[in-house]
């Protein structure tokens, strides 16, 4: 899919203003396809009809649990804690991951429930006050934001340019989501001291540097290719080689790894972030899973979640940092519930794309190997990185 320009030039001036000193400005990216995000339409949908009908059912989920109308959060309060928050928004998440998928696989009826959502949130100006918490922290609220973000822009990408979208629908959300993406590219942290870090610039709060920038850069990413936002897209990239840059040897990352019993959950969300963005800005010529800086790249950093996740002492010596540990406090016993389904989401849908793009790598040999419940959980659907990827990027 191909968005037309006027509209991405429109959108490429109210946002430059904001990311333009963040990136090399020698080190340009290039938005060669405007509207396509982590799918070409037509290249998929072409997939889909060769792989025959077991595939495309990946596409309809289907839940009656889904309502016509879910009224808008028109504001996201860290006050009332994380998991408040996040419940606030599960059922719009929820909806935009069933119906955009189905949408796009041709579904008349999930289109129209799809655009009849947006459209509804956009006119509220849902989301677009945000509290911080009593610690005056805005960290909560911000990375929820982003991680709705990180599912509504892909799959809005794919809707947009539909027959049955006018101009002034997608004007309209088009610009709701430009407004969202600007308060969700922001610094986050307390207001009153900083984290200090080692792999952090001083005076800087970690969740900066670590899986939450990865976050905020996978939406930089995905809406700087939907728009044709050059400096945005750069951004993105840029983190990936800062996340190189940190990882270690082995190909952990350091401020992943020192998470105690949540260590590779964490290794393996920011990885989640990281191919986001390398598959973004495949879809506009840039090969980031070529990139390789000091003998590091996402591969090896994707070898060592799938060799810890296998034998997690591998991973102690750095978890027992203990920061920021999470619910439980006791770095020997890693949480590997990534590994699974939870809660209708999977932690681990990134590795659709991954294996999609690297089906005769030895990593891809390994998650099949180690990690067979995959297959059995499809379709993955993610949160955090583009909504329903076994119908967006699986092949048999």
């Amino acid at each position: 899919m191909t968005g037309p320009r006027p509209l991405a030039a429109v959108l490429c001036a109210c946002l430059l203003g904001g990311v333009a000193g963040d990136a090399a400005a020698a080190d340009r990216s290039v938005v060669s396809r405007p509207g396509t995000v982590l799918v070409d339409r037509a290249a998929r949908l072409g997939e889909l009809e060769r792989m025959g009908p077991d595939a495309q059912r990946l596409c309809h989920v289907g839940n009656p649990e889904i309502e016509p109308s879910i009224p808008p959060v028109l504001v996201l309060d860290g006050r009332a804690g994380v998991d408040a928050s996040n419940a606030l928004l599960l059922p719009f998440e929820w909806a935009v991951a069933v119906n955009g998928a189905d949408a796009f696989a041709g579904s008349v009826t999930a289109q129209e429930r799809f655009l009849a959502l947006l459209t509804s949130w956009a006119k509220a100006g849902a989301m677009t006050k945000l509290l911080d918490d009593v610690a005056n922290s805005n960290t909560a609220v911000v990375f929820g934001l982003r991680r709705t973000l990180a599912l509504l822009i892909p799959n809005w990408a794919l809707a947009r340019t539909a027959p049955q979208v006018d101009a002034a629908d997608r004007a309209l959300v088009d610009q709701w989501i430009t407004q969202l993406v600007a308060l969700a590219d922001v610094n986050t942290g307390g207001r009153n001291r900083a984290m200090r870090t080692v792999n952090c610039p001083a005076n800087q709060d970690s969740n900066n540097c670590n899986y939450h920038r990865y976050l905020r850069d996978t939406v930089n990413a995905m809406w700087g290719a939907l728009s044709g936002d050059e400096a945005r897209l750069t951004k993105a990239m840029e983190r990936v080689k800062v996340a190189l840059r940190q990882m270690r040897p082995d190909g952990s990352l350091p401020l992943e790894t020192q998470r105690g019993s949540r260590a590779l959950w964490h290794q393996n969300y920011a990885l989640g972030m990281l191919i986001a963005i390398a598959e973004v800005a495949a879809n506009q010529g840039h090969d980031l899973y070529a990139l390789e800086i000091d003998g590091k790249n996402l591969h090896k950093g994707v070898a060592f979640l799938l060799a810890a996740t296998a034998q997690p002492q591998i991973v102690l010596a750095y978890a027992k940092a203990n920061v920021r540990p999470g619910p439980g406090h006791d770095w020997r016993e890693q949480d590997l519930r990534f590994t699974e389904e939870r809660g209708r989401w999977h932690f681990m849908a990134w590795t659709e794309a991954y294996m999609a793009r690297f089906p005769d790598h030895q990593n891809t040999r390994r998650l099949k190997r180690l990690l067979p419940s995959l297959s059995e959980d499809r379709p993955l659907i993610s949160r955090a990185t583009g909504g329903n990827a076994s119908c967006f990027v699986l092949r048999r």
